[in-house]
């Protein structure tokens, strides 16, 4: 034992650190710990959920699809696309955002190429969207470049 000092502030420094665990600073701090002082929110339950967040009865939908049928090659052509149908800006930009899409419908082969293609009761469209008669055919359908012509019945 070359240094008693040394062990000596050891030991009390341990004798504090446990008088102060065991003791728990008298009673003061028994009263802040009792359940009559501590916020009575804490002590309740977990709240209720609302009856409408548990099981809501879901919103009618305004248009109801029914599923189409497939109806396989709806145009055969040998000519070019652009020689057999006419480039459709309006319902391009709308298929470009999503709003026009093929719901059922079949493939158009055209100058040698198979194209997804339906015809006007085949096509999801907004409300009042003007819609002609014909088969539309759809390139890259489903990205930002999709591309709409439409074959007009003749």
């Amino acid at each position: 034992m070359g240094k008693p000092l040394r062990n000596l502030s050891l030991a009390v420094i341990c004798a504090v650190v446990l008088t102060g665990i065991a003791g728990g600073g008298g009673p003061a701090s028994a009263e802040r710990a009792s359940p009559d002082k501590t916020n009575p929110r804490h002590m309740s339950r977990a709240p209720e959920r609302p009856e409408w967040r548990m099981k809501r009865v879901t919103l009618e939908k305004s248009t109801i699809y029914e599923n189409a049928a497939k109806r396989g090659l709806l145009m055969l052509e040998s000519r070019a696309l652009r020689q057999v149908a006419d480039f459709d800006k309006q319902a391009t930009d709308a298929c470009r955002d999503g709003r026009f899409n093929r719901f059922g419908g079949g493939i158009a082969r055209i100058g040698g190429r198979t194209y997804r293609a339906a015809r006007a009761r085949d096509i999801r469209r907004p409300r009042n969207y003007p819609i002609e008669q014909g088969v539309y055919i759809f390139t890259r359908e489903g990205s930002t470049r999709c591309t709409v012509h439409l074959a007009a019945d003749r």
